[in-house]
Parts: C-alpha cells; sequence; structure tokens
C-alpha cells in the first residue's frame, strides 16, 4: 500500500478519535412543557396510506377503508357524519359486503366472514392440497382462491366456496416470468410473460374458465381492471395507452381508449364506465368503454389536483347513489353528490377533538437522571374514558431530571418521542384485546411542546398531533 493510504488512515483515526460524544441537556419533569404530563389534546391531521372505499347498501353507509380499519359514514341530505369505525379482519369482498379472514394452519385454512361490525356470519374450513402458498390467499365474488407452484414453473390456481369450503376447481398456469397482478377490486389475476406478448387472466367473477390477452411490442404488466359486469378489461401498455378487452368474446382485444393512464383508471362500481384523472384541466372524468363517451364528472379544486397529478388515483364512483368519492392524496376525502353537484368533505372520524389525561414517573428502581419516563393516564372523548399506557423516551441527547430546569435549554435532535397503548377498561379481556389505538408521536422542535406522529386502530391509519391545550 502506498504512503498517501496511510496518511489518510491516520488521519481519520485521527478525527475518530478527537470526536466527542454530545453531554446529554437535561430536562425537568414534570415542570417541563414538552414532557408529556398532564393535559393534552389529540389532534387528527391526515388519513395516512391510500383510501379506497365502497358503499354498504345495506345500511347505506359509505366506507373509508386502507390498511389498518375502516370509518363508516351516513348521509343526510347533502352532509355526511361519521357513524362508527371498526378493524378490517381480512380481505374485503364486495359482492359479501364483509370481509373474509383467512387462517394458514399446516394442510387447512380456517376462513371466517365478518361484517363491517366484526360481527361472524360463517366460518368453514378449506382442506389444502399440497404446496399452497399460505400468503397467496385472496377472495373475491364469494370465492377463496390459493395459488401453489411458481412462476418460473407454473403456478396452479385452485378455488373454494368461501362458505362450505368445497373445493370448485384449478387451473394451471404456464411460467409467468414477468408475475401476477391484482386489480384494485381484487377481482382480477393477470399472469404475465411479456416475451410471448400474453398474459393469463383469471376473473374471480368467472372462475371456470382462463383468458389468454395479447399485447403488442409495447407490452407492459400493470395491473388491470375489471367492469363490474365482469365483462370489460382495461390495461395500459409501455407508453401508458389503454386498450380494451372484452372476456366474454374470448379476450379479444376491442380498441384502445383515449384516456391518461397514468392515474390508474378503475371502473365504476356499477356501470362500464373507467374512471381516471385528467391533470391537464384537473378533471374526474368516466369514460364509457361501450360506446367511448366521456363525461366530466367533476373539476377538482386546484389545491387537491396539485396533489392528485401523476399518482394513483383512488376513486368511487357510485351511479345508482349518485355518489363519486376521492382521496385528494392529502389526508382529505371529498364527496360528490352527482344530482346536485355539490362537493362535501368528510368529517374527521371519531377521535376529533380527544383529550388525553397523562402522568408522567421515572422508571421504578433507577435514580436520576432517566432515560425514559413511565406513562399512564386517560383518553377522554365524549363521556367516555379509556386507559393510557406507555413511555416518553428522551434517547441519548437529553435526561429526564425532577425540579425546575425551565426550557431556556432545548434538547437538541435526535428528537423525544411517546409510545402510548390506548386500552379498554376492562380488565377480564385478554391483554391483546384490550388495546383499542396505539400512538407513536415524536417532537424535534426546541421549544414548541408539539408532538406529530401516528395513530393505528379501528379507524384506520392517521397522522396526528399532540398539543397542549
Amino acid at each position: 500500500m502506498n504512503k498517501t493510504w496511510w496518511l489518510a488512515a491516520g488521519l481519520l483515526l485521527f478525527l475518530a478519535g478527537c470526536r466527542q460524544t454530545p453531554v446529554p441537556e437535561q430536562v425537568d419533569y414534570p415542570g417541563d412543557a414538552r414532557v408529556p404530563h398532564g393535559s393534552w389534546l389529540l389532534e387528527p391531521i391526515t388519513r395516512s396510506g391510500g383510501a379506497e372505499f365502497t358503499f354498504d347498501a345495506a345500511a347505506k353507509n359509505l366506507i373509508v377503508r386502507d390498511g389498518e380499519g375502516h370509518s363508516r359514514y351516513s348521509r343526510s341530505g347533502e352532509t355526511w357524519s361519521h357513524s362508527g369505525s371498526g378493524r378490517p379482519a381480512g380481505i374485503f369482498d364486495p359482492s359479501l359486503d364483509a370481509f373474509v379472514q383467512v387462517e394458514w394452519n399446516d394442510r387447512q385454512a380456517n376462513v371466517t366472514i365478518r361484517d363491517f361490525l366484526g360481527e361472524v356470519s360463517s366460518t368453514t374450513v378449506i382442506e389444502l392440497p399440497d404446496g399452497v402458498s399460505p400468503g397467496s390467499f385472496r377472495a373475491a365474488a364469494g370465492i377463496v382462491v390459493g395459488l401453489s407452484g411458481t412462476a418460473t414453473d407454473g403456478t396452479t390456481i385452485h378455488w373454494w366456496d368461501v362458505h362450505t369450503g368445497e373445493l370448485l376447481g384449478s387451473h394451471s398456469v404456464m411460467p409467468h416470468p414477468d408475475g401476477m397482478t391484482v386489480s384494485s377490486d381484487g377481482r382480477l389475476l393477470t399472469f404475465w410473460h411479456l416475451s410471448a406478448y400474453k398474459g393469463t387472466v383469471f376473473s374471480f367473477d368467472n372462475p371456470g374458465s382462463l383468458v389468454q390477452i395479447r399485447q403488442g411490442a409495447c407490452r407492459s404488466s400493470r395491473p388491470g381492471e375489471l367492469s363490474a359486469d365482469g365483462r370489460w378489461l382495461v390495461t395500459s401498455n409501455c407508453l401508458g395507452n389503454v386498450a380494451l378487452y372484452d372476456l366474454h368474446d374470448s379476450g379479444r382485444r376491442v380498441g384502445s381508449l383515449d384516456i391518461d393512464s397514468r392515474s390508474y383508471p378503475r371502473f365504476g362500481s356499477d356501470s362500464a364506465e373507467i374512471v381516471w384523472f385528467r391533470d391537464s384541466n384537473g378533471a374526474i372524468v368516466a369514460t364509457d368503454v361501450t360506446d367511448g363517451s366521456n363525461s366530466v364528472l367533476l373539476t377538482v379544486p386546484a389545491e387537491d389536483a396539485n396533489h392528485m397529478a401523476d399518482r394513483q388515483l383512488r376513486v368511487y364512483l357510485n351511479r345508482a347513489e349518485g355518489i363519486l368519492a376521492y382521496d385528494t392524496h392529502r389526508g382529505l376525502m371529498r364527496v360528490v353528490d352527482l344530482v346536485s353537484g355539490s362537493v362535501t368533505s368528510l368529517p374527521p372520524f371519531e377521535i376529533e377533538g380527544v383529550m388525553l389525561e397523562l402522568v408522567s414517573s421515572p422508571p421504578e428502581g433507577q435514580e436520576a437522571p432517566y432515560d425514559y419516563l413511565d406513562l399512564e393516564g386517560s383518553w377522554l372523548l365524549d363521556g367516555t374514558e379509556l386507559l393510557l399506557s406507555g413511555h416518553a423516551l428522551g434517547g441519548s441527547h437529553h435526561r429526564y431530571v425532577p425540579g425546575d430546569l425551565g426550557t431556556s435549554m432545548a434538547p437538541p435532535p435526535p428528537p423525544a418521542s411517546v409510545y402510548l397503548q390506548v386500552l379498554n377498561p376492562d380488565d377480564s379481556l385478554p391483554e391483546a384485546d384490550r388495546v383499542v389505538w396505539e400512538l407513536s408521536a415524536e417532537t424535534d422542535s426546541n421549544r414548541s411542546p408539539v408532538y406529530e406522529g401516528t395513530l393505528r386502530g379501528p379507524g384506520g391509519h392517521w397522522t396526528i398531533r399532540l398539543v397542549r391545550p
């Protein structure tokens, strides 16, 4: 090795030896306003992740779902109000208006159907053939599908009746080296083999037959979307051009649609209209695939359009109910009355304005200064009280000490953090069943007593803020 290398290495070692760990700042508790002690107001900011919509026809509720939970909204005239929330228990099946939970257990799968309130309507057991992957289960249109095999060697599709567990059939799919895609509503699986210019389509609406669709030289494996009646399929090629296929006619390509595919268009819930976003003028457009006609459903406000451009459109069109709902991608959900044209923002869910009463205490058996504080307290909203349990972490950059140090010396980053579990007060419940919400938040502010983070629970996954009232 040359002399220059050794000099550089020596310099690095010297600098490393000179580096000093910063001395932790001391923050008094409970007097410092940043310490999570006393009264705190929890404010929901936005829904995290993408939202999906559906309509509960029996209850006349609009449902907003994400991976953590769902919120229900009821309509009175042109006003929408929050009417409840719950946790998703598995895969949502629009045909059942219910969630299908599939739990793998060696050679069996336990299938449970729950409604939006979490009530169990049926359970059954599926006997599994060899090789079915635990992570491959999907449910839609009243059937459960499981996959065995690999993309390289070929896949076998198995499907069962969701209510009885009876095996209804199976298909073998040739190798599909470009993977499998799933439609936004879970009703369509497409297995791609782009070098062969084809995709193999499995429709939950018509599981008895596989359909081959052909692509041209400019091919792509973007997910396909299926119309409400199971007939029309749309997908796009490498240039974003959208092709229309007729699954009732052996997958025949009907033609191309003049729509913008960048927003991942999807079909209305009860029509043959594909809904998409035209970012050139901020319009949500419905194209009837049977005749190619377009109708502008809404020109969205500029503040929404700026966030929606070039993003996946999360939209729900229900002609029978006369509503259009869409996710603004900035935490707000809006509903359009297609008759009056009025646009309403869905209200925040039931934690709006919830007050937390916190008590911080040093960890038992430790001496000051403390790396963390234990937290307990209560969550009070509309006369209902839940319990709180958790901790506040100072990290390696500050320590909690009893006394009155004031707040002139603020801890540097990384920020302090708070973790809380919101618990059902019924201690007869199993411990895991007592957790209603989980909250994690942190502050990187030197002076302001504000924590920002996330809340996960039956209403979904939200970003929140904790502030002094």
